[in-house]
């Protein structure tokens, strides 16, 4: 469960600042230049279908952390605050 966690929380770390620091991509989320040429549109369609599967990767890392991450750390405080 810890490795797990670690490595969910490091999925989605890697995730959000890769967000983070390609914000122009961000903008270009809905630009699909179909008529410009085959080059134009093959690189539009790689920047819509990363960012589009960022949220899949945002979604597994927080799920991944949060039930690796959980059970170790929230439920033992949980424990010691409810029951001393």
């Amino acid at each position: 469960l810890i490795l797990t966690g670690f490595l969910g929380l490091t999925l989605l770390v890697s995730a959000v600042t890769g967000l983070f620091i390609h914000r122009k991509l961000i903008k270009e989320l809905f630009t699909f230049r179909r008529d410009k040429g085959l080059d134009i549109a093959v690189s539009d369609a790689h920047k819509v279908i990363g960012i589009w599967g960022s949220v899949f990767n945002i979604v597994i890392g927080f799920t991944g952390s949060f039930l690796g991450l959980a059970t170790i750390i929230l439920l033992p405080a949980a424990a010691f605050v409810s029951f001393g």
